[in-house]
This record gives C-alpha cells, structure tokens and sequence, in this order.
C-alpha cells in the first residue's frame, strides 16, 4: 500500500486553474475515491491559483497502475489533462 501519493496540477504562475470534474481510475476502470485540493477548496488558501492536487481518500495498491483525468479551465480556456 502507498499511504502518502498524491497528484499535483500545475500550469503557469500567474494563470488560474479551476478544475470543473476529474476521475481517478485503477487499471481495471474501477474508480478510486478521491478528494480534489485547489484554490478554491482549500480553506487555508495555501494551494495556489495555478495548482490542484488529487489526493486518493484510501491507501492504492502498490504495484497496480491508475489514471488520472482532469478537466476545467486554464484562464478561461477549457483543458482535459491525463
């Protein structure tokens, strides 16, 4: 088991990133829960504007291959980023 992965986001400093959905799959297709941090979430405000970052809500199986798909806006054009 991985107890500590996470998955970070990052376009340019100075931009804004808002991630509208994003899925987080194991190599199977199942999906894994997740909890997305960005901007927006965060109630301290510690992640930047330009960051999100995919955290799984349960340990992953080490050695099993996952997807990430996410997909929102850089500035205000539209992205899908795997």
């Amino acid at each position: 088991m991985c107890p500590t992965f996470h998955l970070d986001l990052h376009i340019n400093a100075g931009e804004t990133l808002a991630v509208d959905s994003f899925t987080l799959l194991d190599r199977n297709g199942n999906t894994v829960v997740a909890t997305l941090l960005a901007q927006a979430t965060d109630p301290e405000k510690f992640v930047p504007v330009h960051v999100a970052v995919l955290f799984p809500n349960a340990p992953l199986v080490a050695g099993m291959n996952y997807i990430a798909n996410f997909w929102g806006k850089r500035n205000v054009t539209g992205f899908s980023r795997t």
